[in-house]
This record gives structure tokens, C-alpha cells and sequence, in this order.
């Protein structure tokens, strides 16, 4: 039996088209990570911002409270965390590959972000493995010192967070368990009217950005880039459509 080999010439071919191809996809990364930079620290404001001012606690506060229709005042944030799939990491940039692996059978990295109720991120990071605990990574995020801050949050405010967190004076989360009394009941329902902010804004960043649709296939700091451009490009957004505080609605 015979076998046929492919001439010298067409090896040649089929490697430059390989070597070309290559090049090309290289080149596109660059330039891919080059606008996201730009985007991350020139183009785009500095708009992922932590209330910091007593004005903004109160306008925060009275957005929360919705005219008085949720009677748990006092709540200026909504904290969650959320599992963005990634690709398999590279064993340089993730040594312990298992820390990307979530319980649902994909790999993620754990994203924290804390939103306010004109639908605008506030805090977001994306340092944490997919198997992180959301109450693990809100501690290491930095969001935690943030609030125990001396210039974080007042006394007379709070964040809001699921009952993966733990509740304290800064953070308040739903009462376990169910069949609960009345007064229970009645402050879980005010509670979720609260938190379902940031829900809806990881929702809405996630579903306007398509390149959030699939698993990032993107090393581990150009993955944390992509979401932090996709925020700010949400914050930026928002605030194109929303009225300007002098304005009528």
C-alpha cells in the first residue's frame, strides 16, 4: 500500500495560512486588551464610585424607600455576588485550577458588586475564584473594610444582602427559616424590595454585553477587565438616560 504525502510546497502553504491565522488572533487580543484599557482608565469616567457624602446617603436612602411604599428606611446598597463562567484558566495565571470550579460544573470567577437604586454599580470586584462563597468573597473583596470604614458607611444606614452573608449593624440579611411571625415576614418582604436591585442590574450588564454570554475566553486579569469596562459602560448608560437632577423626570 501506498502512501501519499503532501509536496513540499503545499507544507509550506498550509504553514504560513497557520502562521498568518496566528498572527491574526494575537494581533486582535492586543488590540482587544489595548480599547479595554483605554476605555477602563481615559474614555470612560471614573464612574464605579462609593457614595461617600451625607447628600449621598440621604438621596440613596429616599430612593430606597420608594415615596415610603418600603418601610425598612435606612438602605443605601444592595450587595451580591454572582458566578461569571470563564474558560479554563492556565495553570500559570491559576495554579489551583479546582478553585474555578463551581458546584454547577462549570468554571467562573466570583464577581461582587454592590448597586444603588438609580440601577448604577457602586463596587465591583472580580478577584475571587467561581468556588468562592459569597460570604468569603465579600470579606477578601474589600468591600466589607469599605463599610466598616471610617469613612464608609454612617450609623444610621445599611447594606442589604441574601442570607449568604452574615448580618451585622452595616449589613442586614432576610430572617431565616420558614412559616415565620408576621413582623418577620413583613421585614423580609421589605428586605427583597431592597435587594432586588442588584439582581436586576448584574441582569441587565449581563444581557446588553454579549461577550458576557459565553465563557470569557480571556487570561484571568483580561477577564476582570472585560466586566469592569462592561459596568462602566453600564454606568455611563444609565446615566445618559437618566434626567439630570435639576430636571423633571
Amino acid at each position: 500500500m501506498s502512501l501519499s504525502f503532501l509536496s513540499p510546497p503545499v507544507v509550506l502553504f498550509w504553514m504560513m495560512v497557520f502562521a498568518t491565522c496566528f498572527l491574526f488572533f494575537v494581533a486582535l487580543f492586543q488590540l482587544w486588551s489595548r480599547m479595554l484599557t483605554a476605555l477602563d482608565s481615559e474614555l470612560i469616567p471614573q464612574n464605579i464610585k462609593f457614595p461617600s457624602s451625607p447628600s449621598e446617603f440621604d438621596t440613596q436612602s429616599d430612593l430606597f424607600s420608594r415615596g415610603g411604599r418600603n418601610q425598612l428606611c435606612g438602605c443605601v446598597l444592595a450587595v451580591d455576588g454572582t458566578a461569571l463562567r470563564s474558560c479554563r484558566p492556565q495553570v500559570p495565571q491559576a495554579p489551583n485550577l479546582s478553585s474555578y470550579w463551581t458546584r454547577e460544573g462549570f468554571f467562573a470567577v466570583n464577581v461582587q458588586a454592590a448597586v444603588g437604586e438609580d440601577y448604577k454599580v457602586q463596587f465591583l470586584c472580580t478577584v475571587n475564584a467561581g468556588s468562592c462563597h459569597d460570604r468569603t468573597a465579600f470579606m477578601s473583596s474589600g468591600l466589607a473594610a469599605l463599610l466598616a470604614a471610617a469613612g464608609g458607611l454612617l450609623p444610621e444606614y445599611w447594606a442589604a444582602g441574601d442570607d449568604a452573608y452574615i448580618a451585622g449593624l452595616l449589613l442586614l440579611t432576610p430572617s431565616p427559616g420558614h412559616n415565620l411571625p408576621r413582623e418577620k415576614d413583613s421585614l423580609n418582604d421589605y428586605h427583597s424590595s431592597s435587594r432586588t436591585f442588584v439582581k436586576q442590574v448584574i441582569g441587565q450588564i449581563v444581557g446588553r454585553w454579549r461577550v458576557l454570554w459565553w465563557p470569557i475566553r480571556f487570561p484571568g486579569s483580561c477577564a476582570a477587565l472585560n466586566v469592569r469596562v462592561c459596568s462602566r459602560l453600564h454606568n455611563f448608560l444609565v446615566n445618559r438616560s437618566s434626567p439630570r437632577p435639576d430636571e423633571s423626570p
